[in-house]
């Protein structure tokens, strides 16, 4: 159920089900807390996923000395689709 609602964007209040909870609760509280700007108030902590670099993330190396580094970034490589 996980995958189909995180890759197919498939049924919210299926998922919420499935987890055993009821959805209408759920939904209810969503709603409530972001009434309440719960994002706000209560910020996530700080990882290297949520944090950016000026917030104290981790900082993009400027001097580049791999040359397939410097190819990858001129060519933006990682932007490119994996063939599978």
């Amino acid at each position: 159920m996980k995958e189909l609602y995180t890759l197919g964007r498939g049924s919210l209040s299926a998922w919420i089900a499935s987890t055993g909870i009821n959805p209408e609760a759920y939904l209810s509280l969503m709603e409530m807390e972001k009434e309440e700007k719960w994002d706000e108030k209560y910020k996530p902590h700080l990882t290297s996923f949520t944090a950016s670099t000026k917030s104290g993330g981790r900082p993009e190396k400027a001097d580049i000395t791999n040359d397939n580094t410097e190819k990858s970034k001129t060519n933006n490589s990682n932007e490119v689709p994996k063939l599978t």
